[in-house]
């Protein structure tokens, strides 16, 4: 707006009338999503399904760009670039009461097959302890924990692994709801390298039960709309 009222010589102000109430324009901000879906990626999202009891995972890894556009319409895409940017990262363990298991992998650590059996092992032992009735398993289509030996490893452990699409964050609990909660509730905590363990464990422990149920049951929705829509990338419902 601020290029348009200095090429009319006229004020922003102005420019935002002539765009919203003239023209019947609103602004949107982009939605982002990983990639592009191809038909294949489409298929394989009205393929699956929501299956109860079952505990999810994920690691983690403002204003965005944004235009005018008519009134109803969908705010456009944008696509996630490569990043090359260490950072400490966790993994966190939850399901529809709340998380079972975090863990904090040590600075520039990235998750390979080795470090996930590592970490899943620790994750059993609590996740027997806390949800012993339990018996399915939500992975991420990551490599690591699509790799052959990880799949043999959770065979081994009996634990059933469901595929995921790819390049579906909006399929994804950890995408649409922990980690968006969990830096929305941070915001403005002054961090530490310290404390970042503590602050984040403190405010996994600060969701009510609740919202995780939310969640899950938003979870089902979104299923559902991917199938009404064919596959493409289900706008926000959380």
């Amino acid at each position: 707006m601020e290029e348009l009222a200095i090429k009319f010589e006229t004020s922003i102000n102005t420019i935002f009338h002539v765009l919203h109430d003239d023209l019947g324009l609103s602004i949107k901000s982009a939605r982002w999503i990983p990639k592009m879906l191809t038909e294949d990626h489409k298929m394989k999202r009205l393929g699956l399904g929501f299956l109860d009891k079952i505990v999810t995972m994920d690691e983690p890894s403002k204003r965005g760009s944004s235009q005018w556009l008519p009134k109803g319409s969908n705010p456009p895409l944008k696509f996630k670039r490569q990043e090359s940017r260490k950072k400490q990262m966790v993994l966190s363990f939850f399901d529809n009461c709340g998380v079972i298991f975090q863990h904090y992998l040590p600075m520039r650590t990235s998750v390979t097959a080795a470090v996930f059996k590592d970490v899943m092992n620790m994750f059993l032992k609590k996740f027997k302890e806390k949800r012993p009735e339990m018996a399915k398993r939500d992975f991420d289509n990551a490599p690591c924990h699509t790799a052959n030996s990880t799949k043999e490893f959770l065979a081994k452990k009996g634990i059933k692994v469901i595929d995921h699409p790819p390049y579906s964050p909006d399929l994804v609990p950890a995408d649409f709801f922990y980690f968006p909660v969990m830096k929305k509730m941070l915001e403005g905590v002054e961090i530490v390298d310290k404390s970042v363990q503590k602050e984040w464990t403190r405010v996994g422990r600060a969701i009510p039960e609740d919202r995780f149920r939310e969640a899950f049951r938003k979870w089902v929705e979104r299923w559902e709309k991917c199938i009404r829509i064919g596959g493409i990338h289900v706008e926000k419902i959380c």
